[in-house]
């Protein structure tokens, strides 16, 4: 074939300075640039200056029957690379010890937690989105050439299990979205398909994240039914960022994950001589005396008030002696 086509006659002026400039005012603008740090903008921009090149090296290329090297480079975006289970897991680890990094858990902490506690999801979800949504620019393609190639890919490769339509399927039932052959016939807005995506993925995984916390014994005082994905864990509702309140917010999210750690749980491990309270020395220090039972909770509360009442009433009097200060100045003056 390639022989066939070398003994045609070919025109040198196959490609015209039009056809160059016609064909870069059709390119989409507001798209990554490439190695290069060049994008349609800058093309757009020039177009004059450097159609007579283009043209050139283009008509060069039919007659010679050669491609630069440099156009046989290019940049593949995270969406179109085919990652097997063992990239996913190392992804997966690396994502899940960022999120427990921000909030200072430690590497015991469950999986359900670190990402309920924040409302964050898997990695695996976040690539599903971005397959999803390469699914829509696809489907929504004008290019003859896609569309044909989507078909072949259907009717060829839908039961390869290395396919990407293989696996867009699979995310589809998954998901409880609409298989690709409905979506052919009535494809939603991208608007549209990115919300429903964004809804069916966040049901999905909270639901999942739900089932795993409930049967993790460390995670039985985690309050799941009120956790959304997307929105954080009241425990991490911090109203003055000071580094106070932000510690307290630490405690309360490794009580809540069971991660904080008691004499009781010391003594298991034989890092504590004695189980017992620190406090009040009587009793064992298990969660249910930290939070509510020990003895000393009243007065330590009641000093710490009586504290807080002997520091407002010295407020209270400066502020009354400045004031009749200011005062007895200004009557004066």
């Amino acid at each position: 074939m390639m022989k066939n086509f070398e003994d045609q006659e070919i025109p040198s002026n196959y490609f015209t300075a039009a056809d160059i400039i016609k064909a870069i005012e059709e390119l989409n603008m507001n798209k990554s640039t490439d190695e290069f740090r060049l994008c349609a903008e800058h093309l757009k921009f020039c177009k004059n200056e450097i159609a007579p090149y283009l043209t050139k090296l283009f008509n060069n290329i039919i007659e010679t029957l050669k491609t630069p090297n440099t156009f046989k480079t290019g940049i593949i975006f995270p969406e179109a690379i085919p990652l097997n289970k063992t990239n996913i897991a190392q992804l997966e680890s690396f994502h899940r010890t960022n999120l427990r990094h921000i909030q200072s858990l430690p590497q015991r902490t469950a999986i359900a937690a670190i990402y309920l506690l924040i409302g964050g999801l898997p990695i695996e979800a976040e690539l599903h989105k971005k397959q999803l949504s390469f699914l829509h620019n696809l489907l929504s393609s004008n290019v003859q050439r896609v569309k044909d190639i989507i078909i072949r890919q259907m009717s060829v490769n839908y039961d390869n299990p290395n396919s990407f339509f293989s696996t867009i399927r699979e995310l589809l039932s998954k998901y409880g979205l609409p298989p690709i052959h409905l979506l052919q016939e009535s494809l939603p807005s991208k608007i549209k398909w990115k919300s429903l995506v964004t809804k069916q993925l966040n049901t999905y995984w909270l639901n999942t994240l739900k089932d795993e916390a409930e049967s993790k014994s460390t995670l039985r005082y985690m309050e799941t039914n009120h956790l959304l994905i997307g929105k954080h864990n009241p425990v991490w509702n911090i109203f003055d960022k000071t580094k106070a309140e932000v510690r307290k917010a630490i405690i309360k999210t490794r009580i809540v994950s069971r991660t904080f750690t008691l004499n009781s749980d010391r003594a298991k491990f034989n890092q504590s001589p004695y189980p017992l309270c620190q406090l009040c020395n009587h009793y064992e220090e298990n969660i249910s005396h930290f939070l509510l039972d020990c003895p000393l909770y009243p007065k330590l509360e009641l000093h710490i008030l009586n504290l807080s009442r002997t520091m407002l009433f010295k407020i209270q009097q400066k502020k009354a002696g400045t004031v009749c200060f200011n005062l007895n100045q200004t009557l004066s003056g």
